[in-house]
């Protein structure tokens, strides 16, 4: 038995899922390394440059934009979900490329929307990530799956949250919010 039969059987993935679970599975890792990558540097940004006592207001506002988005792509998801989950991520790794010429901005509603948009990619990516994979696989198939595919995004989160600072210092803020723009184009 080949090490790739090993890992398979054990998670319970079948022979025929192997290349959507692959894809799955790299499509949350990236999506996850780039949104806490994008999400630490937009929350830093925000507090080193506009202050920590207006954080509260701008999250509350953030997620008041959150409710109505994730009704919109929910809906708009649950009518041609395989179509939907490209556009989406498409969408979510165009948005914050227009902050990478306006970062070094000072201006709380320029940090405010760039936090607004980082907020936004997790949301709305996983939720049109997994409406997807509904419609890929069958319920009970797709319960299933969830856990091994699930720990794609966590170690996708532990890669962009460690990674954000070392990525900055590397290629910038704006190299940063570009790197993190292809990782989503990549999972697209």
């Amino acid at each position: 038995m080949s090490a790739v039969d090993w890992v398979t059987k054990s998670l319970g993935i079948e022979p025929a899922e192997r290349r959507l679970s692959g894809w799955a599975v790299l499509c949350l890792l990236m999506m996850g390394a780039a949104t806490l990558a994008l999400t630490n540097t937009a929350e830093t940004l925000f507090i080193k440059r506009v202050g920590v006592e207006r954080l509260p207001l701008a999250l509350l506002v953030v997620s008041g934009i959150l409710v109505a988005t994730t009704a919109t792509v929910g809906g708009l998801a649950a009518r041609n979900p395989t179509r939907v989950v490209v556009w989406v991520l498409v969408t979510l790794a165009l948005l914050p490329l227009p902050f990478a010429w306006v970062v070094d901005s000072s201006s709380a509603w320029v940090l405010g929307g760039f936090l607004a948009v980082t907020r936004q990619v997790f949301a709305l990516g996983l939720l049109s990530f997994w409406v997807a994979m509904g419609a890929l696989v069958p319920a009970r198939r797709a319960k299933q799956l969830f856990a091994p595919l699930g720990a794609g995004v966590t170690v996708g989160c532990v890669i962009g949250s460690f990674s954000a600072e070392k990525l900055a210092g590397l290629l910038g803020v704006d190299g940063l919010i570009g790197f993190c723009s292809l990782l989503l184009l990549g999972s697209a």
